[in-house]
């Protein structure tokens, strides 16, 4: 009996330290998702993701290894949508005004877009000043140009979802979940994975 509880007890210390460390690695990778959000005011979420990326060599619990995947997917998501959009007002105009009445984004910017006031009159708009909501206006415009599956149309969203979660808070990444999931039910499974704090419907 000594034996047996000797044992027992040596298992729940063995237990407890595994769990103490899986629990300091998602610590650890909270913690640097956190540190990486210093970029995300100028849109720099190439730089966010190599923050993130840094880490994998050092985790070996896979309690750790799975909270990094999540922030490494999201954060691959806003860096791969930025620089669609990027790309988008580089070669194509847009078509939309988001910043009052007689203006247009007239393309991009080193550090934003050019906007037009008028006959020429023009000023850059840095990302830093665009609101979430006025950035997810642009990409909207340019993504609903596009020839896309539907669980491509899906992912999109998916992707507008993590950034207003980052960016903006619950209201509209719920509303942005749920146009998801109406497209292409079949994206709820990772649509909860990325977004376990949305109200899924």
């Amino acid at each position: 009996e000594a034996e047996t509880a000797r044992l027992a007890e040596e298992q729940a210390a063995a237990a407890a330290k595994l769990k103490e460390k899986a629990d300091g690695e998602i610590a650890r990778v909270r913690k640097t998702v956190e540190s990486s959000k210093k970029y995300y005011s100028a849109m720099d979420f190439e730089k966010a993701l190599a923050v993130i990326e840094k880490l994998a060599p050092s985790l070996s619990m896979e309690e750790g290894w799975v909270e990094y995947q999540v922030a490494r997917e999201k954060a691959v998501r806003l860096a791969a949508m930025h620089l669609y959009l990027e790309n988008a007002l580089r070669t194509r105009p847009c078509k939309i005004s988001v910043f009052g009445q007689g203006t247009r984004i007239s393309g991009l910017a080193a550090s934003g877009v050019r906007v037009s006031l008028g006959p020429g009159a023009n000023t850059i708009r840095p990302w830093s000043e665009i609101s979430a909501a006025q950035y997810l206006g642009i990409l909207r415009q340019y993504l609903e140009t596009e020839k896309k599956t539907a669980r491509e149309k899906a992912d999109d969203c998916l992707s507008m979802a993590v950034f207003a979660e980052e960016m903006a808070g619950g209201q509209i990444a719920e509303q942005l979940a749920s146009r998801a999931v109406a497209i292409d039910p079949d994206i709820l499974e990772l649509g909860t994975r990325l977004l376990p704090n949305v109200k899924w419907k």
